[in-house]
């Protein structure tokens, strides 16, 4: 599978993005009403249509389409499998033919009522004994994510547990100056090789008068 990061999407230029995206994601990117999450949108557009070309070549990239719980699959192709995400400063898009999720997350540590909130004692333990907390968290953090973008759950109620049965899933994780960007798909089709996902970045329509 391929999965491709742009973490410095603040160097996109959000009007010239626009016009590169179709209709139907121009118009989720401007119900946003930060610059910052219009920008997100469209950058994990165009890096969906960057996995796409290296999955499967030249071909045009399908529509995306949603089930009823918000998950994105491409429109006529139900054997191949997509996962977006951004947040503030990255984005990130994997493309493959298995069940896959990706979540990419700025490094940070909240709250400790927030960390006891969406952490079991196990999780809050490692965290806090960790040389750097703020990686510990969020690297469990897209850790999750990543997970229930797989099974198309959404964020649950209790995020204590979403982990309990970790051990049936393989965790891609890649770690970049100020983001952390995980892949989660089913180990048990994955075991010939542990990792499957060819890591790229990608950068096109930057504003080159941007530092």
């Amino acid at each position: 599978m391929n999965v491709i990061v742009d973490d410095n999407i603040a160097a996109i230029d959000p009007a010239v993005a626009l016009t590169a995206v179709s209709d139907d994601r121009r118009t989720k990117a401007l119900r946003y009403l930060r610059e910052d999450d219009r920008r997100g949108c469209v950058a994990a557009y165009l890096l969906l249509r960057a996995a796409w070309h290296a999955e499967v070549g030249e071909e045009p990239l399908p529509p995306v389409v949603y089930d009823s719980r918000g998950k994105p699959a491409l429109d006529g192709h139900n054997d191949i499998y997509i996962s977006l995400s951004h947040t503030t400063g990255a984005a990130a898009a994997v493309v493959g033919c298995e069940p896959v999720g990706v979540d990419i997350e700025r490094i940070t540590l909240p709250e400790r009522d927030v960390i006891d909130h969406v952490m079991n004692e196990r999780e809050q333990a490692g965290i806090y004994n960790d040389a750097d907390p703020a990686i510990a968290f969020t690297r469990l953090w897209t850790m999750k994510e990543s997970l229930l973008k797989l099974t198309g759950e959404g964020l649950r109620n209790d995020m204590r547990t979403v982990l309990a049965d970790d051990d049936i899933y393989h965790f891609d994780i890649k770690q970049m100056s100020h983001h952390i960007c995980t892949v989660c798909y089913r180990r048990e089709t994955s075991v010939k090789d542990p990792s499957r996902c060819l890591w790229s970045t990608h950068y096109q329509f930057r504003d080159r008068n941007r530092s």
